[in-house]
């Protein structure tokens, strides 16, 4: 049917900008060494963590792009790995400001939040927007850094928080 197609190219299509995010971003946008990673342990597994981190992104008011699992990726082509999922979403109130002062931000936004299997725990983290500021040489003072700092320590918080994820009415 028609509503099915439409579906099925819907999927291909967040298939497609995910698969294009993520080439851009480990082709121009690797992590260097002296990079800050900010990491926590959750309380749920990768599955649980990441579903909660996506309600998380929403009621902040920032827009889930992509949500990349790299195990079904891996599965796909014959390989296995671990559960990884990378959460990548946009506050543009936040980044807009930054990028305009230095245009090559962009190739590390929108940001970025990891979840992954580690040894039968589940770890959540990104890196440091400060280490953002100092790999373009920008100063770490600015406000959105420190904005951006702590809405990602909220949402990392809130995946891995004990309690109950939040369901929209008729979510199961």
């Amino acid at each position: 049917t028609l509503s099915s197609s439409s579906a099925a190219s819907d999927v291909y299509k967040r298939q497609l900008l995910a698969l294009v995010l993520l080439a851009v971003s480990l082709v121009a946008g690797r992590a260097e060494a002296a990079d800050e990673w900010v990491v926590r342990q959750s309380r749920h597994d990768v599955a649980e963590t990441t579903r909660r981190l996506e309600d998380a992104v929403v009621r902040s008011g920032s827009v889930v792009l992509a949500v990349i699992d790299h195990q079904d990726a891996a599965r796909q082509v014959g390989e296995t790995i671990a559960p990884t999922t990378v959460v990548i979403f946009a506050k543009p109130k936040l980044s807009t400001p930054l990028m305009k002062e230095n245009r090559q931000l962009a190739i590390d936004l929108p940001q970025r939040i990891l979840v992954w299997d580690d040894g039968g725990s589940t770890r959540i983290g990104y890196i440091s927007p400060f280490s953002l500021a100092e790999r373009y040489g920008m100063s770490g003072d600015r406000r959105e850094w420190e904005e951006m700092r702590t809405s990602l320590e909220a949402l990392v918080q809130a995946a891995a928080a004990r309690g109950e994820r939040r369901r929209e009415a008729g979510e199961p």
